[in-house]
């Protein structure tokens, strides 16, 4: 097995590109990776390790939906808005315009990705402060995952996605030790 892996990434401009980021540690380009382009596999990584639901976050802004749209949608589940939108649209793309970041709910209602854990309010002020908001979370599931995922990804999402199941391993384990020294 080769101790780095070239993975694809948004780059600062919002292109894809690739970057070599080492296996069995977090760094900064790990965490870039899985901020900007692989979240979908981090979440799925975390999901099945540790149970938690997948949450998807939703910009109003990026989606062009109404600043009322996040209020509305907010806690309801992407198959819900995916439905609502085909039967308004009468088509079955464009469905997830806005999509900006997929993570965990642990039980205690925090969202986790690779490098972040806080409240659904600490993440809406991290996207506001972007210009992103309003937000809206939306419950995914595997089929939701599958239906967001383009083509011409789907080739590489089983090595990203194997990939992603040991990062989530170090993070769950680096959480586990960090709620242990809190005690």
């Amino acid at each position: 097995m080769n101790d780095v892996a070239c993975m694809p990434y948004l780059d600062d401009n919002g292109m894809y590109s690739t970057m070599m980021i080492p296996r069995g540690e977090i760094n900064e380009d790990v965490i870039r990776v899985y901020k900007s382009g692989q979240c979908l596999a981090f979440a799925q990584a975390m999901a099945e390790l540790t149970d938690m639901p997948v949450v998807w976050a939703f910009s109003s802004t990026q989606g062009n939906h109404s600043p009322e749209w996040a209020a509305e949608w907010d806690g309801r589940t992407v198959a819900e808005w995916r439905a609502h939108h085909q039967s308004k649209t009468g088509t079955p793309g464009n469905w997830a315009l806005g999509f900006i970041h997929a993570m965990v709910e642990a039980p205690n209602g925090y969202l986790v990705d690779i490098s972040s854990c806080g409240t659904p309010q600490k993440w809406h002020d991290y996207w506001n402060d972007y210009g992103l908001g309003p937000i809206a979370f939306l419950k995914a599931s595997a089929e939701d995952m599958e239906n967001l995922q383009y083509e011409s990804t789907k080739a590489v999402a089983p090595q990203v996605i194997e990939l992603a199941h040991g990062y989530a391993e170090i993070r769950e384990r680096n959480a586990k030790r960090a709620a242990q020294d809190a005690r």
